[in-house]
């Protein structure tokens, strides 16, 4: 087969999936959220979300006699040395992401870090702010792309398949890095088949912001909202006023990615045996109290205070309570540096368990890289301790390696602090979703979301409908 034709037989394959994905949006920047957010609203970066203007790294002494720039964390990944790999002298990556400036700014300290381990090797970064997704699989398909760049799942899912993504696994053990060194099932998303593609990079976890300078004129310690009853007693205490000056006690979404959440914290299950599990009683009475709050005028949407997403609302003190991510703490220093809250876990229902959901993404190389070892080290010191922790001191985004949690910038940022403890007993979006069809299971339940938020259905026979959809989904 001509290269010419096979060009073109890969483009129809990386392509097709975009046409077919109606409402699919390419991811604007930061960590996992990806379609949970609207235009201009912050996501987990890497993200996590776009900071204020981040201060310049300071410099670190070249490594030499044995002697690491980065202390005790050594040159590690989460568990290991990235310069055991012999990387070829003289190479040169070419690096592609996601992000605005600030967003790139992090990542250009990030390459200087690595160059001071191997100078030989030369970064030629090429940021791609918009269509992301769409240019990463035309490039593949066209043989173009870079050797090194952001993965998110659906470039996983396109990718990894074809063999087009570099394995990392004999890397991985050159270097003494495990998957185990990462926070709950982070890593996970990006293996097939028992091979690693892909390394998570920082993530972002949903928890309940909370306005403390209105819970205490509400007579409310948030710290004491821990059970779903607290929490809607709270929202009801803290909704004020009347017309236009309304304050609500709750921002309110229909996402899926955000309603899930409440389901887990019942023990409920997207999909098992390729089929739908989620159209059960437990569900049921989830949405219904997360619903009850909107029915009963504790919350507003974000359109209807004039906000393009809760995070917007939250920060122009239109609502009390917010169920977002740690995309909202930059967003918040930036954008809203007045407001005084306080994150806190999502409170649990009666006989229920501790929940979130988690979103993620991660450094990955092209299996075409001329350059695999060089490129394989970058991956691997981008996601590991060394790098991650003057990203973590930016306030920019949230480790993923379990070597940091307990790192003492969390004893001075206990928000911070929620969102990270998050990681670990909250469910991957990209994994309960099923990674594979992620895109179309999200679509069907967003639709029966919206459909019982408009009064077109009761719980049960949207949940149900959706529930049919799922499962012919899951099932191909």
């Amino acid at each position: 087969m001509s290269r010419r034709i096979y060009a073109l037989i890969l483009l129809l394959v990386l392509l097709i999936p975009i046409l077919a994905a109606c409402g699919q949006t390419d991811q604007p920047g930061g960590t996992g959220a990806e379609a949970t957010q609207p235009a201009g609203a912050e996501t987990p970066a890497a993200a996590a979300a776009t900071p204020t203007a981040l201060s310049e790294q300071g410099e670190t002494p070249p490594p030499g006699g044995g002697a690491s720039p980065f202390g005790d964390l050594a040159t590690a990944g989460s568990t290991g040395d990235v310069t055991k790999i012999q990387v070829e002298d003289g190479a040169e990556l070419r690096v592609a992401t996601w992000g605005d400036p600030s967003e790139q700014e992090v990542n250009q300290a990030a390459f200087d870090r690595f160059k001071q381990l191997f100078p030989n090797v030369n970064i030629v970064y090429q940021p791609v702010p918009t269509e992301f997704q769409t240019t990463m699989k035309a490039d593949m398909a066209g043989n173009t792309e870079p050797d090194v760049f952001y993965l998110d799942t659906s470039l996983m899912n396109a990718f990894a398949p074809n063999g087009l993504l570099l394995q990392l696994d004999d890397y991985m053990q050159q270097a003494g890095v495990s998957v185990d060194g990462y926070i709950g099932e982070l890593a996970q998303i990006f293996q097939l088949d028992g091979k690693t593609y892909g390394l998570p990079k920082d993530f972002g976890a949903l928890a309940l912001f909370v306005n403390t300078d209105m819970a205490q004129q509400a007579g409310i310690d948030p710290q004491n909202i821990k059970t779903w009853d607290d929490w809607n007693n709270a929202a009801q205490q803290m909704t004020q006023g009347e017309g236009n000056e309304k304050v609500f006690g709750q921002c309110t979404s229909h996402d899926i990615q955000r309603v899930a959440a409440l389901w887990f914290a019942r023990g409920a299950e997207i999909a098992e045996n390729n089929q739908a599990a989620f159209n059960t009683e437990d569900v049921v009475q989830a949405t219904q109290f997360w619903y009850d709050m909107y029915r009963n005028g504790y919350a507003a949407l974000p359109n209807e205070v004039g906000a393009d997403w809760c995070g917007q609302a939250f920060g122009e003190g239109k609502v009390a309570m917010a169920l977002e991510g740690g995309w909202m703490i930059p967003f918040l220093r930036r954008e809203a540096p007045d407001v005084n809250y306080v994150a806190i876990p999502i409170p649990q229902p009666e006989g229920g368990q501790q929940a979130s959901l988690v979103f993620t993404n991660a450094w990955a190389a092209s299996a075409r890289t001329q350059y695999p070892n060089a490129a394989a080290a970058l991956v691997l010191f981008l996601t590991s301790a060394a790098n991650q922790k003057p990203i973590m001191e930016t306030g920019f985004a949230l480790p993923t390696v379990t070597a940091l949690l307990d790192d003492p910038y969390f004893e001075q940022h206990p928000n911070e602090r929620v969102i990270a403890e998050a990681g670990e007993y909250g469910r991957v979006a990209d994994l309960v979703f099923t990674r594979e069809h992620k895109d179309d299971v999200i679509k069907s339940l967003n639709t029966a979301m919206e459909s019982i938020w408009l009064g077109q259905q009761d719980i049960q026979p949207a949940l149900d409908q959706a529930a049919q959809e799922v499962t012919q989904i899951v099932s191909q």
